[in-house]
Parts: structure tokens; C-alpha cells; sequence
């Protein structure tokens, strides 16, 4: 959730080209966090929490800890039988028809 400051530039925070260096990304990655967040499995979004100061995003080294702890949590996540809708159920069945059909299974 984006935050707004209560003061100017605290040195401990980070800028998105300070993170993105951390993590070898580019800061448009940083900022698209910031800003539309990521997809998670269920389908719900993820937004790296950040300051928006005048002209500029400042990320709070603990909420960068915290949201790529939920990112990897959600990774290794394995999607159970009850997650998958019906609808992406039947496009994999039909994508393995497809796929018998064709030789490959």
C-alpha cells in the first residue's frame, strides 16, 4: 500500500533504482510494483509498500524484506485441486487432449 510521508527524505529508505540494483532489476520493476503490484497465485495483488515523495518512491528497507518473503511464499505455493477454477480446469484438460493427440503424452 503506498504511504504518504509524514517527513522529506529519510536517509534508510530506498530508491527504486537502489532496489533494483539490490536485486539486479531494472527500477521500471520496482515502480510496477509499487504502482500495480504482482499477481499472486490466487489471484489476488501484491504492491510493495513505498513513500511517495515529491518527484520520486522511497521503499522502507522492512517492506521490501516483507514483500519479497510473500513473493516466494507464494512461489513455492503449489496450486491445490480447490484453487483451480472450473473454467482453467477444463482449458488444461483440453490443452492435454490436444497434446495425446498430437503424440506428445
Amino acid at each position: 500500500m503506498r504511504k504518504t510521508p509524514s517527513a522529506s527524505d529519510d536517509p534508510k529508505l530506498l530508491a527504486p533504482c537502489d532496489v533494483a540494483r539490490m536485486l539486479n532489476n531494472h527500477p521500471s520493476a520496482c515502480i510496477r510494483w509499487i504502482v500495480r503490484g504482482v499477481r499472486l497465485k490466487d489471484g489476488t495483488r501484491l504492491h510493495l509498500n513505498a513513500l511517495k515523495v515529491p518527484g520520486a518512491w522511497r521503499v522502507a528497507p522492512a517492506d521490501l524484506d516483507a514483500f519479497l518473503a510473500a513473493v516466494k511464499a507464494d512461489a513455492l505455493v503449489r496450486p491445490d485441486a480447490a484453487t483451480v477454477t472450473k473454467a482453467r480446469a477444463e482449458q488444461i484438460a483440453e490443452m492435454r487432449r490436444e497434446l495425446k493427440e498430437a503424440g506428445y503424452a
